[in-house]
């Protein structure tokens, strides 16, 4: 993908000049101009280095989150406003226990998104001036431009001046004031091509000068590995994914909610069910017991009932097993009417009717069906009749018990 350096100055609306990585010739204009440019390709945007404090923390932690909680007020003093209006964006902590941070004012920040939003731009970075100017290591570099000169002087380092102060800044250098001051072995000056140094400088020996375009010399030595990145916290660019989830996030809420109530009923429904399997299941059981009351155990009723009626078709002794004898008094039972069948189970070879009847001569009638076929053994266990109905116990066997 192509990048575009983008360098925005005070009339950020249209004093604005672009480069891209592909290009060796900047381009001047608005930044409506600039935005055609920028489209489809990665855009750092390079702000002005006078509005942005570059300064280090000692913080007490290693912890990169911990430490970025803690430098704003451990750089409160330091300040002149508020840090509730101030932003704050990091490098990571360094093994002495410092983070590079770099300060701009919220409003100036809001300001700068705000208006290459509206240009529709979107870009990858906002970089101070002094990080986009190339950094070497024990080398203080430094962009003279018309009135402005910024000065590299680390990693994640560095500041402005006025032009006029440059010779302060070196003499500082060669004689300096306060043993922590930064000593460089080295300085190289980029100066741009229609600017000048002050005639009162007086440059380190093997001081290296370069005349070049500031725009070109930022695209061709910019480090990502070297700057700090503005957009950090609420302003960093969201990916595609998170633009995505930004717009959808109170609709997919919604659904999770949904989906809760969802799963919350079916366990609902899933307990009412289960409480319904075990009913139906000790249903199971109790018809098991009843029909085949010598069991001692209930497992698997099903299982067992299958298991019982197979044992019991395999029998070969007459009609003495269940199968057959349900058979026969089945067939007999049809030619009788208005009776009925209260209860019925088989133990011992038995067939074990409890019914109810209209009258004592139907009961006779009954028998007299049943024991018509020669196979069967009928016996009335007991009878009792009230003035409405007869209850009877009727025992089969076969005939040849």
């Amino acid at each position: 993908m192509k990048t575009v350096f983008l360098r925005i100055g005070e009339d950020a609306d249209s004093n604005v000049s672009w480069i891209g990585s592909d290009t060796d010739k900047p381009s001047a204009g608005t930044l409506v101009d600039a935005a055609e440019f920028c489209n489809n390709a990665e855009t750092i945007v390079i702000v002005p280095s006078t509005d942005v404090l570059l300064i280090s923390a000692d913080v007490p932690v290693q912890n990169q989150r911990k430490a970025i909680q803690a430098a704003p007020y451990v750089l409160e003093e330091q300040l002149a406003e508020d840090v509730e209006d101030l932003h704050f964006a990091y490098a990571h902590v360094n093994k002495e226990g410092r983070i590079n941070t770099a300060v701009v004012s919220k409003k100036r920040l809001g300001r700068w998104v705000e208006i290459l939003r509206q240009a529709g731009i979107e870009p990858s970075c906002l970089v101070p001036e002094t990080l986009a100017v190339p950094y070497l290591p024990n080398t203080l570099s430094i962009l003279v431009e018309k009135d402005l000169a910024c000065f590299r002087s680390g990693r994640q380092a560095g500041y402005a001046a006025d032009k006029q102060n440059l010779h302060l800044v070196l003499q500082n250098q060669l004689q300096p004031v306060n043993q922590s001051d930064d000593k460089f072995s080295q300085f190289q000056i980029y100066i741009e091509e229609n600017s000048y140094l002050p005639e009162n400088v007086e440059l380190p020996e093997g001081t290296k000068i370069t005349k070049i375009d500031p725009l070109l010399l930022m695209a061709r030595e910019f480090n990502k590995n070297n700057i700090i990145n503005l957009l950090q916290g609420k302003y960093r660019k969201q990916n595609d994914w998170e633009r995505i989830l930004q717009q959808w996030k109170y609709p997919l809420a919604m659904a999770l909610v949904l989906v809760f109530l969802k799963m919350t009923l079916f366990g609902v429904d899933f307990v009412q069910l289960k409480n319904e399997s075990l009913a139906l299941k000790r249903q199971a059981e109790n018809i098991y017991l009843s029909t085949f009351p010598e069991a001692k155990q209930v497992v698997d009723p099903k299982k067992q009932m299958e298991q019982h009626l197979a044992r019991l078709s395999l029998k070969d002794d007459g009609v003495n097993d269940l199968l057959g004898l349900l058979s026969l008094t089945g067939a007999n039972l049809q030619k009788t009417n208005d009776y009925k069948l209260q209860k019925l189970s088989y133990h011992k070879n038995t067939l074990h009717l409890d019914m109810t009847m209209s009258s004592l001569e139907l009961l006779d009638k009954l028998k007299n069906n049943l024991q018509a076929n020669k196979a069967l053994r009928v016996e009335i266990r007991s009878a009792s009749s009230d003035k409405d109905n007869v209850s009877a116990r009727i025992d089969i066997t076969g005939s040849n018990k």
